[in-house]
């Protein structure tokens, strides 16, 4: 299977070149060895070879030393690659613990706003039904009670929704406005009671 790199690094540059050098001592080495050397056109060829032979193990020398330089390299950016991920990985944990515990912090809330708006299902009374001063009086009182335990949650919601905002987390910010609006529609319910 042959590979080919339109722009090849530095280090497969080195590679090659190498692998050139080691297939081309192997070549001259048969081609030494097969020679018979009887003749002194035969020695000049041997020589010629010889020649080149050194030169290719020379290139072998240099191409290591410069493909360990290319390793040291990529190495070196490989560590750096490492290390700016590690460091995007930490905030993007960062970002998943703050949006895990804002979305907690809704839950919570809207399970207070559950409780509330069930509770609140207690006070209707049967159409038509009449009450008494004592059951107008409990009845305002309740409604009181509720109007106090409302206004938090409503600030709470309005918090977490600038925090969802702030944090660009959209979906967080979305449901945390509908929970506004169910609880403004919850204080509209509080004021047919009256």
């Amino acid at each position: 299977m042959t590979i080919k790199i339109k722009e090849p690094s530095a280090l497969v540059e080195s590679v090659l070149t190498l692998d050139n050098y080691l297939s081309e001592i192997v070549r001259l080495g048969d081609k030494i060895e097969s020679m018979d050397l009887k003749s002194d056109f035969d020695f000049e060829q041997a020589k010629k070879l010889m020649n080149r032979f050194t030169e290719c193990g020379q290139g072998v020398a240099e191409q290591v030393v410069l493909m360990s330089q290319h390793l040291n390299e990529a190495r070196a950016k490989a560590e750096k690659a490492g290390q700016a991920v590690a460091e995007r990985a930490a905030i993007l944990e960062n970002r998943h613990n703050e949006q895990q515990l804002k979305m907690q912090e809704f839950r919570q809330l809207g399970e207070k706003v559950a409780t509330l708006t069930m509770s609140l299902n207690d006070l209707k009374r049967p159409e038509g039904a009449v009450l008494s001063q004592e059951e107008r009086s409990q009845l305002s009182t309740r409604l009181t009670e509720f109007d106090t335990q409302l206004e938090p949650l409503i600030q709470e919601a309005q918090g977490l929704r600038e925090n969802a905002h702030k944090a660009k987390i959209k979906t967080l910010e979305q449901s945390t406005e509908s929970l506004i609006q169910r609880l403004t529609s919850v204080r509209k319910r509080l004021e047919t009671f009256r």
